[in-house]
């Protein structure tokens, strides 16, 4: 577990102690729990499944997933929790996803390589969809379908290229 501080600037009219417990009092904490579900991705990949009503009992191989947690005190230190997932998945699991993703939400083709946050191939970086040239983007949220919140984002390769990228927020 990392803690990392961010103090607010100093308050040199109070005295010392007075001072210090100003910044501490303003700080800004941000507490990062990191965890890996390697040995887990089959059954991380069915619990986003079911969370996000998609299909994995069969088609997916050689996953790979890494999830952390970060809370922050701006956000009311509500737990945010991000999951990273690759798996090589099979063509007609390909097309049987895109098919479900597609009665609930948009699906795009996109020419170019997506352009993602380099911050999330430092906490795994095998997980870079970058190395796709073209892709197909299915964002999902949860909404007011669920009592809980949630965002999946995956991108597929183009077809003839097995792999997805998923991200998901919690």
């Amino acid at each position: 577990m990392a803690i990392l501080f961010a103090f607010v600037g100093g308050c040199n009219e109070y005295p010392p102690m007075k001072q210090r417990l100003t910044q501490l009092t303003a700080a800004l904490i941000v507490t990062i729990v990191t965890f890996g579900c390697s040995r887990n991705g089959e059954s991380e990949l069915r619990r986003i499944g079911k969370r996000f009503n998609f299909p994995t009992q069969s088609g997916f191989s050689s996953i790979q997933c890494h999830s952390w947690s970060y809370t922050v005190a701006m956000e009311g230190w509500q737990r945010t929790k991000i999951t990273l997932l690759k798996a090589h998945l099979s063509p007609e699991l390909r097309t049987e996803l895109l098919t479900v993703f597609s009665n609930r939400t948009d699906v795009v083709e996109m020419p170019d390589s997506p352009v993602i946050d380099s911050t999330l191939t430092v906490e795994a970086p095998w997980w870079d969809p970058r190395l796709l040239k073209t892709y197909t983007y299915v964002g999902l949220d949860l909404g007011k379908r669920s009592n809980s919140r949630g965002r999946l984002e995956a991108f597929f390769g183009k077809e003839g290229d097995d792999v997805i990228y998923m991200i998901v927020y919690n």
